[in-house]
């Protein structure tokens, strides 16, 4: 027997050892293995793994959730999927939060490779946890959806979109940023339910919060392509509307969230899109003749070319801005 085998059946042997972490050990070192773990003993060690899950240590079982996710390979090979989704599902139901988020990270690491007997019911736990009182729980559990969102059953996505923007709303920064994210990456959204998302989103671009901003920044951009021209365009008419307001704070604000949603707008747009914030480069207001430059650099990069020598020549004029 040569020397890697020996460390193997070694390995294999101390994932039933007294001592609680050098169980866990061993469960992060057949979980750095993967795919190099030997044919013969796979099934053997993904057994023995799922079995630590159920153990009465939080070290050991912390490992086995992590270590499912690892090894999501090795364990369909060994036609164990089933087994180990139970598992899972079992360990985010855990007292200690630490458990419940290395559950519903692997559970969203497992991804389409989850069997179609299992996807109703962890797509369902995962879900559950964006309500855990954790925030860590809910953060991973709104990544998880998002990595799930092939396997989101249709008559669930409407439910899942609603939660991730309430989540999106959340005081904590980390918490708006991963669910404006995920909420991008569901894309079977039925059509009633753009608006909705596409005015949240919006809402999250504007903030300070320059992290959420960039992350709903992000998911507008990843959208475009899912969403209806004729929503998009109808978003961006209602923004132009409000260019035209009294209020100088919202003809500001109108003018930056056009320059926002640059890469939004539709081919047909590019034109009235400009020669609209264009217009406002003799506003009476300097708040609004200042917005309307930050927009049109925005815009210069994402418009052809006739187009992008007219914005140069609108923003030399605005240089001029006393």
């Amino acid at each position: 027997m040569n020397e890697s085998h020996t460390r193997i059946n070694n390995l294999l042997k101390s994932l039933d050892d007294e001592n609680e972490q050098v169980r866990a050990a061993s469960v992060d070192s057949f979980a750095e293995l993967k795919t190099e773990i030997p044919f013969h003993i796979r099934k053997k060690a993904v057994g023995k793994i799922l079995n630590l899950s159920k153990d009465k240590e939080n070290i050991v079982k912390h490992a086995a959730a992590i270590g499912i996710g690892q090894l999501k390979s090795v364990i369909l090979a060994a036609d164990m999927m089933c087994d180990a989704c139970d598992c899972l599902v079992e360990l985010s139901h855990d007292k200690e939060a630490g458990i419940r988020c290395a559950a519903v990270i692997s559970m969203g690491e497992l991804k389409d490779d989850i069997p179609l007997s299992k996807r109703v019911k962890v797509v369902k736990r995962v879900f559950a946890l964006t309500r855990d009182f954790d925030q860590n729980a809910r953060v991973f559990a709104a990544s998880a959806i998002g990595n799930l969102k092939d396997i989101v059953p249709s008559r669930m996505t409407r439910i899942v979109v609603t939660r991730l923007l309430s989540m999106s709303e959340e005081p904590e920064g980390y918490s708006r940023a991963q669910a404006s994210k995920s909420i991008s990456q569901v894309k079977a959204v039925i059509g009633k339910d753009y608006k909705e998302i596409i005015t949240e989103l919006l809402i999250s671009a504007e903030k300070e919060d320059w992290t959420n901003s960039a992350s709903a920044e992000r998911s507008l951009l990843i959208m475009r392509d899912t969403i209806p021209r004729k929503i998009r365009d109808e978003f961006i008419e209602s923004v132009i509307k409000l260019e035209q307001h009294e209020n100088k704070l919202i003809r500001s604000s109108s003018v930056e969230l056009l320059g926002i949603l640059s890469s939004f707008i539709s081919a047909g747009k590019f034109s009235e899109v400009i020669e609209s914030v264009s217009s406002k480069y003799n506003d009476p207001e300097a708040d609004v003749r200042a917005a309307a430059a930050l927009a049109l650099g925005d815009l210069v990069n994402i418009v052809f070319r006739n187009i992008r020598l007219k914005i140069v020549d609108k923003l030399l004029i605005l240089t001029k801005d006393p």
